[in-house]
């Protein structure tokens, strides 16, 4: 039940999903935190002072614990607020913030979800090629550097045909819904070893490639289910539990 002491998270995006919602919530009342989670939409052009008042004077004052930021606001969270750690601090990225005591500190979970839900391929990658630039493919960029993995980024789809390099990563919207895939073809996916695309869907045009020539290939969906699981534990103190969380992302329809 819903009550002055429930605790208020927030997440903000230009194009917000229930994905975070569903999987909050469902923990939230199995654990029996007494908190819910929103999902809001802002509008995509928002400046770095309305961003800074949203949150300081907005959100600060009327209870709110947490918000998650999705694109295209992470770059945004940092400058409006100050890192919780050094990792956030040299990405320059954030896609938490945590709000406590009146205090806000941003963190970024992107990169240990990334790590992660990649392990096995990084473990076996000599080297990898970044589609994109944005805030993603910097916190993707810190792990391979952390890991001595030689990268180079791309906005170009012409500087995709590979040339010996063994991770193929998708940092950009391309195949999310509303975003066509005029970019990935069996011609660029084909020397490739592993393939990552960062979209949350159940399958893209990219992965369903990979698939489809026996690459071994992770979902954005799976890196996001263990940032998610990182940022819980900063918002609560509490570890989500995998076993429930793979029930709620089966609710969800992944798999």
């Amino acid at each position: 039940m819903v009550n002055v002491q429930t605790k208020l998270f927030f997440s903000i995006a230009s194009n917000p999903g229930i994905f975070g919602s569903h999987l909050y919530n469902k923990a939230f009342k199995e654990l029996g935190i007494n908190a819910i989670y929103k999902p809001l939409k802002l509008e995509p052009n928002i400046q770095l002072g309305e961003l800074v008042a949203l949150i300081h004077q907005f959100f600060k004052k009327i209870g709110v614990c947490g918000v998650s930021v999705s694109m295209p606001f992470k770059k945004l969270a940092y400058l409006a607020v100050r890192p919780g750690d050094e990792v956030t601090d040299e990405i320059k990225i954030a896609n938490t913030i945590v709000i406590k005591d009146n205090n806000c500190l941003s963190y970024n979970t992107d990169c240990v979800g990334f790590e992660k839900s990649c392990e096995n391929m990084l473990n076996k990658s000599k080297n990898a090629l970044i589609f994109g630039s944005g805030s993603v493919a910097n916190s993707i960029s810190y792990i391979l550097k952390k890991r001595n993995i030689d990268f180079f980024m791309t906005k170009d789809s012409e500087n995709l045909v590979n040339r010996g390099i063994d991770l193929l990563i998708n940092a950009t919207p391309v195949g999310m819904d509303g975003f066509e895939d005029n970019v990935f073809s069996k011609k660029i996916v084909k020397d490739y070893k592993f393939v990552f695309d960062v979209v949350v869907n159940k399958e893209t045009n990219l992965i369903r490639l990979a698939r489809e020539q026996n690459k071994e290939w992770v979902l954005g969906w799976q890196m996001s289910k263990y940032q998610l699981m990182e940022q819980f534990k900063l918002y609560t103190g509490q570890e989500y539990p995998e076993a429930l969380m793979n029930v709620g992302l089966k609710e969800l329809g992944y798999e």
